[in-house]
């Protein structure tokens, strides 16, 4: 899988970097120098601290770089809608984006990778008939790779409008509570 930072300003959000990093440590101490290039301090930064994310993320504990987790298999916000939180976010993203609610001309011609993550992800509906993401476990038997560019986007987005307590047009629309949220869920590095 690679590791992804996207980093949302407003309505603009952007693929930074994507990278193939086998040591942990070293694809960890790349993210730190990352956030620091760009300004980011300790709760500007999500993390999906499932699967392989929640190792990492106490490794960037260790480097004193303390990253939100986000777990994608927590109850959404909406439960009746939606069967967890990640799903939840990737039908909100898509909704932004189809309203120009989200600007990604920031990604140089968004590449071909992230085009395809963005449209092709697999969805359907449990037996509730709320709205789901195919789980990653699932796509892998299917023979499709893990959304990793996408997943970023996606949560930087879903976490820049809905987790951080932040003002913003689809907040006051949606009447979300504009206190700062702390899920304190244990919820790619964003």
């Amino acid at each position: 899988d690679e590791n992804v930072l996207a980093v949302r300003r407003g309505n603009h959000v952007r693929i930074v970097k994507a990278w193939h990093e086998t040591n942990t440590v070293q694809a960890v101490r790349e993210f730190i120098s990352l956030f620091r290039e760009l300004s980011l301090i300790p709760g500007q930064v999500y993390g999906d601290a499932g699967g392989l994310g929640g190792p990492m993320l106490d490794l960037f504990a260790e480097e004193g770089f303390h990253v939100r987790r986000i777990h994608n298999v927590s109850p959404a916000r909406e439960p009746e809608t939606y069967t967890n939180l990640g799903s939840e976010a990737w039908f909100y993203v898509a909704n932004e984006i189809t309203l120009s609610r989200i600007n990604l001309s920031d990604n140089p011609s968004i590449e071909p990778q992230l085009f395809s993550q963005l449209t092709s992800r697999p969805r359907a509906r449990d037996a509730r008939q709320r709205l789901r993401t195919l789980p990653k476990e699932d796509m892998a038997k299917l023979g499709l790779k893990s959304p990793d560019r996408a997943d970023a986007l996606v949560g930087c987005v879903y976490c820049g409008s809905y987790l951080t307590g932040a003002i913003s047009a689809s907040t006051m629309r949606d009447g979300v509570s504009l206190a700062p949220t702390d899920f304190h869920v244990k919820t790619e590095i964003f």
